[in-house]
């Protein structure tokens, strides 16, 4: 299991907290004991400031421009062990609310991560 949690300075930074957790299993199965499967959830923050600032934009006609809140992402993985050294690692990502607005689009995203250990 995981869990990261970051706080920014609200004072100066855009986003500012981020909130990940999930848990992973190495070996789900017996014939393939290196393999990893995971599970995990996220939250970004865009700082309220930022959204007060779009909101009088919007106000003073300067808009229209997205008020930024939250994003969140729900992601599963499969680490394959492929040979020694190498590991494929296939994800799926659903993103709600993109870019922390409800003007975007949610978002499914199929992932490859490879990685070489020499």
């Amino acid at each position: 299991m995981f869990l990261n949690v970051t706080q920014a300075d609200r004072r100066t930074s855009t986003v500012d907290n981020q909130i990940a957790t999930g848990l992973f299993y190495t070996g789900p199965f017996d014939v393939r004991p290196q393999d990893e499967i995971g599970f995990a959830l996220g939250r970004t923050h865009v700082n309220d400031r930022v959204a007060e600032a779009e909101r009088l934009q919007n106000a003073a006609g300067l808009g229209p421009v997205p008020v930024q809140g939250s994003e969140y992402v729900v992601e599963v993985y499969y680490g394959l062990d492929a040979y020694p050294g190498l590991v494929l690692r296939p994800n799926l990502q659903f993103v709600h609310d993109p870019g922390g607005t409800s003007q975007n689009k949610n978002a499914l995203v199929l992932g490859l991560k490879v990685a070489a250990t020499f």
